[in-house]
């Protein structure tokens, strides 16, 4: 089974995939040192890559880097993206871009070397992998790992774990969670009273449902909304329905990349 496994094309063409992105390393990570949290660091083509070999962490650095579900480039209208944050620089302001459900912080560090100039707030709610999200922006100062999750009002959440994976870690508001919720105001004050939305990246596994109940006043300030929507996750609970109602209202165009919907304005 493991031969055939091996042989698979599927595997062949992820393997080619990594290594023309990441470098042989990468196909190492399961026999190398890992540390007392099962982590390994990873000299590789996009910079120094720590990761979890056991758990999801791999999957979430293809989409961002091999498939590059954030590679705005490729459409027309990412003209406006990098003219809106060059008019918030000529402005005096900080292009401020909020990575919500950062997870190891791969999207941070996409944007950290698009946009070199912007302050990055990378907010995740698991623990376990903020610690793992805060050894690959530590490599760049302009990005701010926060602990906590996103939502639409201040309180608390707690987290369920529906599959091993940590990509599939969702909130659930309850008075008595453990984690802190912030709103994307709040994110924002973090990052000066000088700071413009640039880009608000949102994955947070159906938790969105309570992102855009309120306190929207901020979508129409971004230059970017780029979300994962979770209908298919969790059918039956209608979780993008304030989204759509909330998107509705702004004056955008709406482009789709891997997973996500793209707004831009």
């Amino acid at each position: 089974m493991a031969v055939a496994k091996a042989l698979n094309p599927v595997n062949w063409l992820k393997f080619f995939q990594e290594t023309v992105v990441f470098g042989p390393s990468m196909w190492l990570r399961g026999i190398l040192p890992r540390n007392a949290d099962g982590v390994v660091s990873i000299n590789s083509r996009v910079g120094r890559i720590s990761l979890r070999p056991s758990d999801s962490d791999i999957n979430v650095l293809r989409q961002v880097f091999v498939y590059k579900d954030y590679d705005f480039d490729k459409f027309t209208q990412c003209s406006r993206i990098y003219e809106a944050y060059q008019a918030m620089i000529d402005a005096g302001r900080t292009p401020v871009i909020i990575d919500a459900g950062a997870n190891i912080g791969a999207v941070s560090l996409w944007f950290a070397r698009r946009f070199p100039k912007a302050k990055i707030v990378a907010i995740e709610p698991d623990p376990a992998t903020v610690a793992v999200c805060r050894l690959n922006c530590a490599q760049y100062e302009n990005i701010r790992v926060v602990e906590g999750a996103i939502g639409g009002g201040n309180g608390m959440v707690t987290l369920e774990r529906p599959s091993h994976e940590s990509w599939a870690v969702q909130t659930k508001r309850e008075s008595r969670g453990n984690i802190q919720l912030f709103t994307v105001d709040a994110l924002l004050e973090m990052a000066g009273i000088a700071a413009d939305l640039l880009i608000v990246k949102i994955d947070i596994e159906g938790f969105e449902s309570d992102l855009f109940a309120s306190n929207t006043s901020w979508m129409p300030r971004a230059a970017v909304i780029v979300i994962e929507l979770h209908d298919w996750l969790l059918p039956g609970r209608y979780t993008s329905v304030t989204f759509q109602k909330a998107i509705g209202l702004l004056h955008s165009e709406v482009l789709i990349s891997g997973e996500n919907l793209v707004f831009i304005k």
